[in-house]
């Protein structure tokens, strides 16, 4: 069973250019990215709890955008997956809503650009087909 059927991912690679290496080779992390994922994770929890409780605020390692200043997405059991490409924290506020929105949307529902936050419309990199139902999801 899984402890929540959504995940908000942001990438902690996006915008270091692949140049920075810590001594074991691999690159390093770009704070600022860190630093996005612990806003909106603070702003999911103060503005919108209910949906706070079903969305896993998660890092990553490559999101494959690495051109873009931070890539995150979402993704959920049933529901497409969406993957952006300019995370900032100034679009803070913007992905806590999206990722809300999208916490409540029904299996098969698409999140349409039409209720995307302003700031985030022409920004999707991606939509991917949604995950199938695992066994033993209730």
């Amino acid at each position: 069973m899984f402890a929540k059927p959504c995940a908000l991912t942001f990438c902690v690679q996006c915008g270091t250019a692949g140049t920075e290496r810590a001594l074991n080779g691999k690159l390093k992390a770009n704070p600022a990215n860190k630093k996005l994922a612990v806003q909106v994770k603070e702003l999911l929890a103060t503005q919108h709890p209910t949906e706070a409780a079903q969305i896993a605020v998660r890092l990553s390692r490559c999101q494959g955008a690495c051109a873009s200043p931070c890539a995150w997405q979402l993704a959920g059991v049933g529901k497409e997956s969406l993957q952006w490409g300019h995370g900032c924290t100034e679009l803070a506020p913007e992905i806590a809503t999206a990722a809300a929105q999208y916490a409540n949307l029904a299996p098969h529902q698409k999140l349409t650009k039409a209720i995307f936050p302003a700031a985030l419309r022409g920004k999707l990199l991606a939509r991917l087909f949604p995950w199938p139902k695992p066994k033993g999801y209730r």
